[in-house]
């Protein structure tokens, strides 16, 4: 089979494409013919070596989720059958997925409707379960703000905070040509030109993708209000001391910071992600939600796709056609 390989840290060029054989399942695993493969920006981090939940080991093959179908059960697997549509979390450490074949445990793996393409619900795992459990604690009424909100998660987010009731969307963005992007999704956007508290006060809720400084985040915070960092896209998240002391102690306003991955919430709250997994298939049914716009590479060109991720030409989601 075809796959993408890194032997090394580094820029793009590193991804190799390679002949590997096909793998066997295991217990409770079952193997999955790609249909297509989702670009994430825990792939490109993961590939650059850069701080990441998890070391990353070399060689790495990137990919964290997929849909496809299942071609092969391992043992002890009765909840799927072979030919199962399926949309899949796949490798321990969210890698293998840019492959024509990988194998994902059975617990990962949910049937994708008929009326859902590869190529849009392979991002639901990712971007649609992280986006539907950070927004899931906004209540009508309330303001979010929301980093690169162009992204795959953004767009999710934004859709999900409407549905929710939000009095006020905002969705940040360091590119001027996503603007119209976010405002078609019915966030006002914003453009990040120093510091966005320049632009946004009284948040209610704050998602930053973006890790590095917290203090500006912190201070776009209402009374009561909470930041949520999800992501590290520039660095570990710092908060200065005097931005924790008036999180603390002066003026203690009742605000929190709080943590979130993705792989933690599957493992310690399954029912909550199944019900944000439902909660998107509802939205999609109904026309309250819609997929981010997708750009299709074959997957010899994911060296390219991870080039216009990172250098933030895309809105929306990249994937990968392991068969073109």
């Amino acid at each position: 089979m075809k796959a993408i390989i890194c032997k090394k840290s580094g820029p793009s060029n590193v991804m190799e494409l390679v002949d590997l054989p096909v793998p066997e399942p295991g217990p409770g695993q079952v193997r999955l013919r790609v249909e297509s493969a989702s670009v994430n920006f825990s792939d490109i981090m993961q590939r650059r070596g850069s701080v990441y939940p998890f070391d990353t080991a070399w060689p790495y093959r990137p990919g964290s989720e997929v849909a496809g179908v299942v071609d092969a059960l391992g043992d002890d697997v009765d909840s799927l059958a072979v030919g199962t549509r399926v949309v899949a979390l796949v490798g321990g450490t969210g890698n293998t997925g840019y492959s024509q074949y990988c194998l994902a445990d059975a617990h990962s793996t949910v049937p994708l409707p008929q009326s859902i393409s590869a190529d849009d619900g392979c991002g639901l795992m990712v971007a649609g379960v992280t986006a539907a459990l950070l927004i899931r604690t906004l209540k009508p009424g309330q303001t979010v703000f929301i980093e690169s909100a162009a992204g795959g998660v953004g767009t999710y987010a934004i859709q999900l905070a409407k549905r929710r009731g939000a009095a006020s969307i905002y969705g940040g963005t360091t590119n001027a040509s996503k603007q119209s992007t976010i405002a078609a999704l019915g966030a006002v956007p914003v453009l990040q030109s120093g510091r966005w508290a320049h632009d946004v006060r009284g948040i209610d809720l704050y998602l930053s993708m973006r890790g590095g400084s917290l203090d500006d985040a912190l201070s776009c915070l209402a009374p009561g209000g909470e930041c949520v960092v999800y992501g590290t896209a520039s660095g570990v998240p710092t908060l200065s001391p005097s931005s924790l002391v008036a999180l603390l102690a002066r003026p203690a306003l009742n605000q929190s910071l709080r943590a979130f991955n993705l792989g933690v919430a599957l493992q310690t709250t399954p029912h909550l992600a199944h019900e944000a997994l439902g909660e998107l298939f509802e939205g999609l049914a109904t026309g309250t939600v819609a997929f981010p716009e997708t750009h299709i590479y074959p997957l010899m060109d994911a060296p390219k796709a991870h080039d216009d991720l990172e250098n933030g030409v895309l809105a929306g989601k990249a994937v990968l056609r392991p068969w073109d």
